[in-house]
């Protein structure tokens, strides 16, 4: 009589059931999704080339950025411009073609993953050249580890550019062909 009261237990009422339900599914689908589109990051250390660290200034585009060496005051400096190497996503900025099919998506994804004042490790590639015919610096960009590059293709915003063979191909043809596969960004919205 004199004990622990009993605690009454309380139901979830049944107009929740179904919200709380697809709220479950939704993380186990986001956590299977995740473990199989995770690849094991590219430590910059494993590139053939030549490293060097800057910091972003701006993203351009879905594959160009803006940035300064990591020893300059961004504020300040003069901005160089980088090319991803590797890919190429749809257009956005040409002042002589239309917007492209998923370009601001690839442009918002760049630059939710590059904020300004990141710092990225640039690592040029043997197979190409410095540069390209409009100026900009032609490099490989990791960030926390993880291929830039390869984070685009994986998530479907940009595809594999084939006219420039680099050390990464295998990778970029996997990643490409993952997203494929699911229908991922552009795949699934341009290629119906």
């Amino acid at each position: 009589m004199y004990g622990v009261p009993r605690l009454r237990r309380r139901r979830i009422p049944r107009w929740l059931r179904i919200p709380i339900g697809l709220g479950f599914l939704a993380l186990a689908l986001l956590l299977i999704v995740g473990i199989a589109t995770w690849r094991p990051a590219t430590p910059p250390e494993s590139l053939t080339g030549a490293h060097s660290e800057a910091i972003v200034v701006e993203v351009v585009d879905g594959d160009t950025l803006k940035v300064v060496p990591v020893t300059v005051d961004p504020s300040s400096a003069e901005s160089q411009t980088v090319r991803i190497l590797g890919i190429d996503t749809p257009e956005t900025v040409d002042p002589e073609a239309p917007v492209e099919c998923f370009g601001p998506e690839a442009s918002s994804f760049l630059g939710a993953m590059l904020p300004p004042l990141t710092e990225v490790t640039l690592v040029t590639d043997p197979h190409q050249q410095d540069t390209d015919q409009y100026g900009r610096m032609l490099r490989h960009v990791v960030v926390g580890g993880d291929l830039v590059a390869e984070r685009i293709l994986a998530g479907g915003y940009g595809v594999r550019y084939e006219a420039a063979s680099t050390d990464l191909d295998q990778r970029f043809i996997q990643a490409q062909e993952a997203a494929k596969e699911q229908r991922a960004g552009l795949w699934g919205s341009c290629f119906p």
